[in-house]
């Protein structure tokens, strides 16, 4: 388990945005239907967020997308910082 912490605490100490989701299972394959539909929609919910900027509106994932608005604050100043430019340009 260290192993799969060190990339996640690499880019934390970088102030890279990124999150780490740990599911309770031991398994690398998924079996478990709820354990599968939490992974997948988990992984369609942040591509479609990153991707399209898309957010879907179920007030269940409101904290998600939350969590994902302030990292994408974080990448935005990340990415004037590399070009010199200030939040407000």
């Amino acid at each position: 388990m260290f192993s799969m912490l060190q990339p996640y605490a690499g880019l934390r100490a970088l102030h890279k945005p990124t999150e780490l989701v740990m599911l309770n299972t031991d398994e690398h394959v998924l079996t478990n239907p709820a354990m599968r539909m939490a992974s997948q929609g988990g992984s369609v919910d942040w591509f479609r967020f990153w991707l399209q900027g898309y957010e879907d509106p179920d007030p269940a994932k409101a904290e998600q997308y939350k969590r994902w608005r302030e990292l994408k604050k974080l990448q935005e100043e990340n990415d004037n910082h590399k070009t010199g430019r200030s939040a407000s340009n």
